[in-house]
């Protein structure tokens, strides 16, 4: 069976826009001693936005109602899991976490408007009412990457200084943004107490103004992502791809290499063998603490005295097996 090699390639892929409506709790579990729960609901949707999201804590209720409601912008071409949270508010002490509902965005249709309960404790009879509306976003589609199966979003980086204003005359601050290419999450509630701007939408090296009295000079500036003292390239921490790394790749022509000489001599082959005739063999081995280490060394043993041992290109185990695999010098693996 050969290696199959897939092409990583940039597309446009259209963006929609989510509204998520919390509208009420029932039948809240007690957490106060004294009263009722505070409760609110916390929103994470992390492939649209790294920011978390919150309803306003309605105090000492056993059927809270919000009615809050929250907008992102989404990529249908990745996963997309909501999380709703209900926590309890303490002034004083951590909050405390009452239930996690975790739901995947891919069961609402582009167009579908649809409210739904979910019955987070049967005994208890607590339910979480949502509403979710799926619609097209007018913004342009973003770029994303893909193998055909994995998709990647693109992510932009933008550092914003703010001079003046509501800071002393001579002060400024500087902050430093990731966010996705097409983004737009809000709650409704805060939308007359702040400026909502698409950054996707704004010109390079030009002052605009988004208010009366209120203007922005927007500036960007590309650089290469770095790590270490002298500043060296860094590499992603994930790979897209389907083939095995290359390091991988280097371990499995070296080892081929090993366990063809091996097999020759265990078999008794007159020739050699071809390079894609050469089996990978792997070994795996239980786990059960002291014990199973024991019989890991044994079984190896033996392999080792039938000269099989190097006909093994893998060798997978757990738990107690796992514990002198890299120390272990008496089994002269060849790597």
């Amino acid at each position: 069976m050969g290696l199959f090699y897939s092409k990583i390639q940039t597309e446009p892929s259209p963006c929609n826009l989510l509204t998520v409506k919390v509208i009420r709790m029932k039948n809240a579990r007690k957490a106060d001693l004294l009263s009722q729960s505070d409760c609110y609901v916390s929103l994470s949707l992390p492939t649209a936005s790294v920011q978390h999201f919150r309803t306003k804590t309605v105090k000492n209720s056993k059927n809270p109602t919000w009615n809050e409601t929250f907008h992102f912008t989404i990529q249908s071409q990745v996963k997309n899991i909501l999380e709703l949270k209900v926590c309890d508010e303490d002034n004083i002490t951590e909050d405390d976490h009452l239930l996690t509902v975790f739901f995947d965005v891919s069961k609402i249709q582009l167009g579908e408007n649809i409210r739904l309960s979910f019955q987070l404790n049967p005994q208890g009879k607590e339910e979480l009412e949502v509403e979710f509306t799926m619609e097209s976003s007018p913004d342009p589609p973003e770029n994303i990457v893909t193998n055909g199966v994995l998709v990647s979003r693109e992510v932009a980086c933008l550092d914003v200084q703010v001079n003046g204003g509501r800071l002393r005359k001579d002060s400024s601050a500087n902050c430093h943004y990731y966010f996705f290419q097409s983004i737009s999450s809000q709650n409704e509630s805060d939308m007359n107490e702040s400026v909502t701007l698409a950054l996707n939408s704004l010109p390079i090296q030009e002052k605009i103004t988004i208010a009366e009295d209120r203007t922005i000079d927007l500036y960007t500036k590309a650089s290469e992502w770095t790590q270490g003292l002298f500043y060296r390239p860094r590499n992603l921490d994930a790979r897209l791809g389907f083939e095995l790394c290359p390091d991988e790749q280097n371990f499995l022509q070296n080892r081929r290499k090993v366990v063809a000489a091996a097999l020759k001599d265990v078999l008794h082959l007159e020739e050699d063998l071809q390079e894609h005739e050469v089996p990978i063999v792997a070994v795996t081995t239980a786990g059960c603490g002291i014990r199973a280490l024991t019989a890991m060394y044994g079984s190896i043993l033996g392999l080792q005295k039938l000269r099989v041992l190097d006909c093994i290109t893998y060798i997978s185990g757990s738990s107690g097996t796992t514990c002198k695999f890299k120390e272990e010098s008496n089994l002269k693996i060849k790597p």
